[in-house]
């Protein structure tokens, strides 16, 4: 059985959201890695030290994510919440929010409408759904990454009193402070672009499929007249 573009795109999905940003942070810590590997008796080279790696990365990966997932109140905060009071911005939640409790009804509180309107969307078109989980990969991709970097800060900084402060290390420690905060930019744009396009497509979907399900009534009216 041939995989479908669907699994190829979860595959690539959690390569930028989970392995890569796993990955950065074990590249960071090389020698410590390889000694771990080798009191642990790990190989170190050929298929089998790739195949750990990745596990590794994999599970580095879920610690970041974990970590980064306490940005989410921090983007609220001082992006989410200031641009949605912005003329027009918090339009499509106006909508989305109307039509998710006109669907639910009394329980409308049983699910928030940003992950009803996702579950809605992944189930009514599979296309709409890996465009958004696209642009949310890359959120949580410099979500995940921002830890990374503040750590390397650190650790350029311990070096820095150990080794005494000189250019390179003046501007790698320059040059972090500015991946930081080009991670923080990129990761609350890229949440905000995906947390648009699925009330975008929320609302697209749920509209169409209201005006099919008025249409067949009348459709079937017509159908028996003319017999």
């Amino acid at each position: 059985m041939s995989a479908s573009p669907k699994d190829f795109f979860l595959g690539i999905s959690e390569f930028f959201s989970l392995l890569l940003p796993g990955a950065i942070l074990l590249g960071l810590f090389t020698q410590e890695v390889q000694q771990i590997a080798s009191v642990i008796d790990i190989p170190t080279h050929g298929a089998a030290a790739w195949v750990a790696f990745a596990v590794a990365s994999y599970v580095a990966g879920h610690v970041l994510h974990a970590v980064g997932s306490w940005l989410d109140k921090q983007y609220d905060r001082w992006y989410a919440n200031p641009r949605r009071t912005r003329p027009g911005e918090g339009q499509l939640l106006g909508l989305a929010t109307e039509l998710h409790d006109r669907m639910l009804g009394a329980q409308k509180d049983a699910v928030n409408v940003f992950s009803w309107s996702g579950s809605f969307v992944r189930a009514m078109s599979p296309a709409a759904a890996s465009e958004i989980e696209a642009r949310s990969s890359e959120s949580k991709f410099f979500r995940s990454l921002i830890p990374v970097l503040v750590i390397a800060l650190i650790l350029l900084w311990w070096r820095m009193q150990t080794t005494g402060v000189n250019n390179p290390l003046v501007i790698a420690f320059a040059l972090d402070l500015l991946l930081i905060l080009f991670a923080w930019w990129r990761y609350c744009i890229r949440r905000w672009d995906s947390v648009q396009l699925t009330y975008e497509y929320y609302v697209l979907l749920a509209m169409l499929n209201e005006k099919a399900l008025i249409a067949r009534p009348g459709d079937a009216a017509n159908d028996s007249a003319s017999t």
